[in-house]
């Protein structure tokens, strides 16, 4: 038997409860560890000691269910405990070398988590619900502060991408403010489909018919502030509870149902909010410049490499600063504030009338066209080359930077190779060609 709490009224019952629990567990063989029990009074300052069972004191803290507890703490203090550990953890997360994905994935199985667990702990709370949603909204904004600091992004960009589902080219972080929402919804949805806890939550109805805070009002508030009809949920006599006309017994069920349109609203928000900027979300457009031919591109597919997250933090920086256009370029309307003696134009002066925005400088500026962007477009062929060797079973070396012919019986593959042909061609050195034998 482990993670076994015994509550008594009074402290002579507990020597009398511990009896009880050895004698209908030694029945089975087991024996009482007193290395791993303890014993705490609410009520008495002095308390006897239950033959070798320590006795912890009042500011001392034990582990239950593997998380830290104490037997009556300030839901204050438990929040800046919580919030101080997952703010520590997220640094040691942001600041490592890890990939950009595995930074998100760990963030969100390993910090998250945390802050759920204490806001889980608020069932009959004091204060008020916006009082805490406040300081779920500031950590959020730590957070950011904490990724641009380990060069995950710049200030300037848009801060509702980060919490767009990966898919659709944001980053697929986590928010606590939404989280927040999410596990009110499943203490209220175990605690209502629950009958052992008819009681309390019976409570919880007398404090929110008082109007007194309390895990009903809560849960009614953010409802209301996701757009839900109070009527869309609803709790039947038999504890089960209804959503949208979809009946459920179990809590867990429920709970994912009323977290998913919580969720859903939150999606549409924040997707809304990155739409909403005419420059930062021009990468989103289904449309082109003249606004009425569609653009035609598989947005999901183009969002592959971000959604993987396989680059580096400053890697996905820099990319998601072109196409947000948060570079403080020359070009820039804080640019042309900052430095107005430019004009705006490229500082590599690569053309008279060259304007600098993020655009020109990834893709057509004369000045880093040659090196840059040379040794960008090798790299990605170089990529495809490997994938092609691998396909036909090549395992010979090479050296990439040196163009070479690689011929076998069955394929003839020439990299960066001139190829002659009948008429005189001034671009005839592809990168890859490859010629298959046998598919022809």
């Amino acid at each position: 038997m482990d993670d076994l709490k015994i509550y008594t009224p009074v402290w002579e019952d507990m020597a009398l409860a511990r009896t009880g629990i050895q004698s209908l567990f030694g029945q089975l063989g087991l024996e009482l560890n007193t290395r791993k029990c303890a014993s705490r009074s609410l009520n008495w300052a002095f308390t006897a000691q239950l033959d070798s069972i320590p006795i912890l004191g009042s500011n001392e803290f034990y582990k239950y269910l593997g998380a830290e507890q104490n037997g009556l703490v300030c839901i204050g203090d438990l929040f800046n405990r919580v919030e101080t550990a997952a703010l520590a953890l997220a640094r040691r997360l942001f600041f490592s070398d890890l990939t950009v994905r595995q930074k998100v994935n760990g963030y969100n199985q390993m910090v998250i988590p945390k802050l759920k667990y204490a806001f889980s702990c608020v069932i009959f709370g004091a204060g008020k619900l916006g009082s805490l949603k406040k300081r779920a909204s500031r950590f959020d904004a730590d957070i950011r502060k904490v990724m641009e600091d380990s060069r995950l992004r710049f200030r300037t960009n848009c801060a509702a991408r980060l919490y767009v589902d990966k898919e659709s080219g944001g980053l697929g972080l986590k928010s606590v403010e939404e989280e927040l929402d999410r596990s009110i919804a499943y203490t209220w949805c175990y605690l209502a489909s629950n009958t052992d806890l008819l009681v309390p939550y019976q409570l919880s109805e007398s404090l929110r018919s008082s109007k007194k805070r309390s895990l009903t009002s809560d849960f009614l508030k953010v409802l209301s502030a996701n757009g839900i009809e109070e009527g869309r949920i609803q709790r039947t006599s038999i504890a089960a509870i209804k959503v949208d006309n979809n009946t459920f017994f179990h809590a867990t069920d429920a709970a994912r149902a009323v977290a998913e349109l919580i969720r859903a609203r939150w999606a549409k928000v924040r997707l809304t909010a990155w739409r909403s900027k005419a420059v930062a979300s021009r990468v989103i457009q289904e449309q082109g410049r003249n606004r009425e031919q569609p653009t035609g591109l598989c947005l999901k597919d183009s969002f592959l490499w971000s959604s993987r997250g396989w680059v580096s933090s400053v890697v996905l920086r820099n990319v998601w600063s072109v196409q947000e256009g948060s570079l403080l370029t020359n070009g820039s309307a804080a640019g042309r504030v900052c430095n107005a003696s430019a004009r705006g134009l490229c500082r590599m002066r690569c053309s008279p009338d060259a304007v600098e925005t993020a655009e020109h400088i990834v893709s057509s500026c004369a000045h880093w066209r040659t090196n840059i962007m040379v040794e960008r477009h090798d790299d990605v062929a170089r990529v495809l080359y490997a994938s092609i060797r691998r396909k036909y079973e090549i395992r010979e070396k090479v050296n990439s930077y040196q163009p070479h012919v690689i011929e076998t019986p069955h394929v003839v593959i020439h990299w960066n190779d001139p190829i002659w042909s009948s008429e005189g061609l001034a671009h005839n050195r592809p990168d890859i060609l490859v010629w298959d034998k046998v598919l022809k």
